[in-house]
This record gives structure tokens, C-alpha cells and sequence, in this order.
């Protein structure tokens, strides 16, 4: 599945080692904005290592699930540059 994970964390260290764990799992597309592929055990997973850094009383996360049919459609602006979905056969 495709996932966008857009964070607001306040703290710099905190900051740092959530970007270090989606930079594991995907690819920057914003300071803030990481695009990954990921089955449901690395979602799982990924999600697990950032709520083991982030302080729920002041960061805010969000994991944005996201289509084909969805990615097919985003609209890129300026600078912006398209990120692939990975496509498997099942033979």
C-alpha cells in the first residue's frame, strides 16, 4: 500500500529520528512529508517506531492511505517531482 506520512514535531531530536525511520521505508517528498510503500506489517512497524519517539501531548502525526487510483491523480506544481508506486505481478 501507499502511504504519505506528514508530521509537526516540536522537538528537534524527536524531528530527526522520525525523518531517520521513514527514511528507511520511503522517500522525502517535503521537510515534513515522507511517501512510502509499505505491506501491513511495515505500516505496523513504522507506525510503532514513531510512537515510541513522539510526545502525544504536543506532536501531531498523520498517515494518509493512499489508491492507485488516488496516486494516478496527484497534480504536481513547480519543483514538485512524482514518486512511484512499486507494481508486482503474481504469477
Amino acid at each position: 500500500m501507499r502511504v504519505v506520512v506528514a508530521y509537526d514535531i516540536s522537538d528537534d531530536g524527536d524531528r530527526a529520528r522520525v525523518a531517520a525511520v521513514l527514511s528507511a521505508w520511503g522517500e522525502r517528498i517535503q521537510k515534513s512529508v515522507f511517501a512510502c510503500t509499505l505491506d501491513a506489517d511495515e505500516l505496523a512497524e513504522v507506525v510503532k517506531r514513531i510512537e515510541e519517539i513522539v510526545d502525544t501531548r504536543t506532536d501531531t502525526v498523520h498517515v494518509f492511505h493512499q489508491c492507485a487510483t488516488c496516486h494516478e491523480k496527484v497534480v504536481y506544481v513547480g519543483q514538485a517531482v512524482g514518486f512511484d508506486i512499486a507494481r508486482f505481478w503474481i504469477v
